[in-house]
């Protein structure tokens, strides 16, 4: 096809109105933009934590807590459903889920089938080996303090 100089604006005029029939098709018109619905979301199975109620693992004189000291007596019980969180000289501490009344109660019976006596509560002796047992209590463990 040939163009001549009178059918060039012509053709350029097409060309600009398709170019601008496009262009207003590919625009989003204010009425088409989407409404996004606001959804409340409940408590997530995280909200409960409290990070300050932590205990960092710290290196004990006996070792590192996560596992008992070499001194830890094989006569007693450690708490169930629970980890080493402390350790020092003559003293280990355990966390557990287990409220301070379930811990404190399993302990005494281990205890005392284990042949310990008890003196006062959390105050045991066997022999000549004494152990006190204290418990501290927040709203996610029990902490229970060995001292032998």
């Amino acid at each position: 096809m040939c163009l001549t100089r009178r059918s060039q604006p012509l053709l350029t005029a097409l060309l600009a109105l398709t170019i601008l029939t496009l262009a207003a098709g590919c625009t989003p018109r204010p009425e088409e933009e989407a409404e996004f619905e606001t959804v409340e979301i409940g408590a997530g199975p995280t909200d409960n934590l409290r990070p300050d109620d932590d205990q960092a693992e710290t290196l004990g004189a006996s070792g590192f807590a996560g596992q008992l000291p070499a001194d830890f007596p094989s006569d007693l019980p450690v708490p169930p459903s629970s980890s080493v969180i402390k350790t020092a000289s003559g003293a280990v501490s355990f966390g557990t889920e287990d409220s301070a009344e379930t811990s404190r109660s399993e302990l005494q019976i281990k205890l005392l089938r284990a042949g310990w006596a008890e003196l006062d509560e959390g105050q045991f002796t066997k022999g000549t080996r004494s152990v006190r047992i204290e418990f501290t209590s927040s709203d996610t463990r029990t902490v229970v303090r060995y001292t032998y």
